[in-house]
């Protein structure tokens, strides 16, 4: 049989994981299965012979682009069965019942593939430079502006992870939600370095539990960096004593990732990357986008749009990927001392971008 998989959204540095593991599935189902890979909208590269289609999704506010690209697919291959799984789908799955004829939604995780390593050969045009894994799924937070505990639900362990490292990377990225939480912490961090590989828990640490004893124990990874989660005021102590505790044992990048936009004002906002850059910290602000989002972005309660369009402006022009770095002067040039010239300097970046603009098109 042969079989298609399209990702139709194509922006993260990652290639679809769900999708690589589904590759394997079929290959372990069908001996000679013919899988092609796709991650554009232009379907006329794509040949006309196709048993079985395998879409993913990501964001809900992607769900028009997805959408049409699930119809164009159905007209292309009238005769195919579609399978439809992922984020969006999870959350939002009434936006896709009855789209199209003869499609098959999976919700939440794939029971057979989750068990599957992924086939590294599907790469969906990346350069690949590491193994992909979680050692776990699922989180033991609840917090309520994260769509994990919709997802994936409570944490669990997977006892089969170690199938997913390849001899051929020499990095290991994890994606668990919440490593520190998983039990037998300690016997997995020396499994982890039996690999000798330099490992990045990409999707962030929880600064509760980064003690003083985990820190020490953690730190003697190869790491390629640590990185910690700043989304609410709340967990200031936690932080504050999680990037000196890192700071103590390890003399990499130490990150934290911020939500903004979500229950908060900018005050609050600069309050938090202030308090990072202080401890020489790096700052990633992520914006909040709401999972049932399917509109164009609006501008949250105790925000200008002049605010937010100026800060995110900052993050274009001035940082390295949207990291705020740690350069304690320069943190101070662009976003102030204060509060309140934090929200001076972002409305001054706003409008000498906005007459920027009207100077160009006139």
């Amino acid at each position: 049989m042969k079989y298609l998989l399209i990702e139709p959204i194509n922006k993260s540095p990652y290639p679809p994981l769900g999708l690589m593991r589904i590759s394997t599935m079929l290959q372990r189902l069908d001996k000679d299965a013919i899988i092609t890979e796709h991650n554009n909208d232009d379907l006329s590269l794509l040949q006309q012979d196709i048993d079985e289609i395998y879409i993913t999704t990501l964001f809900t506010w992607e769900i028009p682009k997805v959408k049409s690209v699930i119809k164009d697919l159905r007209n292309k291959y009238p005769k195919s069965k579609i399978h439809i799984g992922g984020i969006a789908i999870t959350i939002a799955k009434e936006e896709f019942i009855d789209l199209i004829p003869n499609m098959e939604l999976h919700i939440g995780l794939h029971p057979v593939a989750e068990n599957m390593p992924p086939d590294y050969t599907k790469t969906f045009g990346r350069k690949l430079k590491t193994s992909l894994t979680s050692i776990t799924r699922g989180c033991v937070r609840n917090c309520p502006f994260c769509f994990v505990p919709t997802m994936e639900g409570k944490i669990c362990y997977r006892g089969n992870w170690e199938q997913d490292i390849s001899d051929k990377f020499s990095r290991i990225t994890f994606w668990d939600n919440n490593f520190l939480a998983i039990p037998k912490f300690e016997q997995l961090v020396e499994k982890i370095s039996t690999y000798n590989k330099i490992v990045d828990f990409n999707q962030g640490l929880d600064a509760a539990y980064f003690t003083d004893e985990r820190a020490k124990l953690l730190t003697s990874l190869r790491l390629d960096c640590l990185r910690f989660a700043f989304d609410l005021k709340e967990k200031e102590k936690y932080v504050v004593k999680a990037i000196n505790n890192a700071h103590k044992y390890y003399n990499g990048e130490v990150s934290c990732y911020v939500l903004y936009g979500f229950n908060d004002t900018p005050e609050q906002l600069y309050y938090r990357i202030n308090i990072l850059n202080e401890l020489g910290a790096f700052s990633y602000p992520m914006r909040y986008r709401s999972n049932l989002a399917v509109k164009k972005r609006i501008i949250p309660v105790g925000w200008s749009k002049e605010v937010m369009r100026g800060f995110e402006l900052t993050l274009h022009f001035y940082y390295r990927k949207g990291m705020i770095s740690a350069k304690r002067e320069a943190f101070i040039d662009i976003y102030g001392k204060t509060p309140e010239e934090f929200i001076k300097k972002m409305e001054d970046i706003y409008y000498y971008d906005l007459n920027l603009r009207k100077k160009q098109i006139g």
